[in-house]
C-alpha cells in the first residue's frame, strides 16, 4: 500500500495495483489524467515496473532540468527489508551548451521498503544540478535491490507526461522490442 507508512513520501495522492497474469506473462500501462481549474490538465502514461529487472546497478537516460519546461521526477524504490545509501550521479549531455559535460552527486540513505523522490528541476533551482539542461543519471545501491521510476512532465503549454524505468545494464540483451 503506498499510502502507508512504508511509502509515506507518495502522499496522498498516489496508490498502485499489483496486477498478476493467470496462465501467463502480461503487461501493463497506466493511463493518468489530472484536470485542475488552476494548475490546468496533465496526461501522463506509466509503464508497470517489472521487479525482476532491480538491480543494485541502474542507469535513468533523458534526464531533463528545465530543459524546454520538461522536467523529471525520479523515484527511488528500495525492495528489501534492509535500509540502504543510495547515489545518483547526473551527468550533463555534451550537447548542452551550459554545463556540458559536468556532474552533479545526489546521495541519500532509503529505509526498508521505503523510497525516495527527486524532482531535477527543484535541485536544479537549489543549485544542485545544471539548470536548463538534459542527460542521465547513473544510481546505485549499497545494500538493496532497488527499482526506479523516471517521470517526464511538460509543465508549461502543452502539459504531458510519459514515464519510464531506470534501465539494469546487467539485464541487457542482444535482442529487444520498441513500440513505436
Amino acid at each position: 500500500d503506498l499510502h502507508g507508512a512504508a511509502f509515506n513520501e507518495f502522499g496522498n495522492y498516489f496508490g498502485y495495483a499489483v496486477i498478476e497474469g493467470a496462465s501467463g506473462p502480461i503487461a501493463v500501462v497506466a493511463d493518468i489524467f489530472r484536470s485542475d481549474a488552476t494548475a490546468g490538465n496533465i496526461s501522463l502514461n506509466v509503464a508497470g515496473v517489472d521487479t525482476t529487472t532491480a538491480g543494485r546497478s541502474l542507469i535513468g537516460p533523458g534526464v531533463l532540468t528545465g530543459w524546454a519546461s520538461f522536467n523529471t521526477g525520479i523515484n527511488i524504490i528500495n525492495l528489501e527489508n534492509v535500509a540502504t545509501d543510495i547515489t545518483m550521479t547526473y551527468t550533463v549531455a555534451d550537447s548542452v551548451s551550459s554545463g556540458k559535460g559536468q556532474q552533479h552527486v545526489f546521495t541519500a540513505s532509503i529505509g526498508p521498503n521505503a523510497s525516495k523522490n527527486f524532482n531535477m528541476a527543484g535541485e536544479a533551482a537549489a543549485g544542485k544540478a545544471t539548470k536548463n539542461s538534459y542527460g542521465g543519471v547513473e544510481i546505485s545501491s549499497t545494500n538493496s535491490n532497488i527499482v526506479a521510476l523516471l517521470t517526464f512532465t511538460e509543465y508549461n503549454v502543452n502539459q504531458v507526461g510519459f514515464a519510464s524505468t531506470a534501465l539494469n545494464p546487467n539485464l541487457a540483451t542482444t535482442k529487444v522490442s520498441v513500440p513505436v
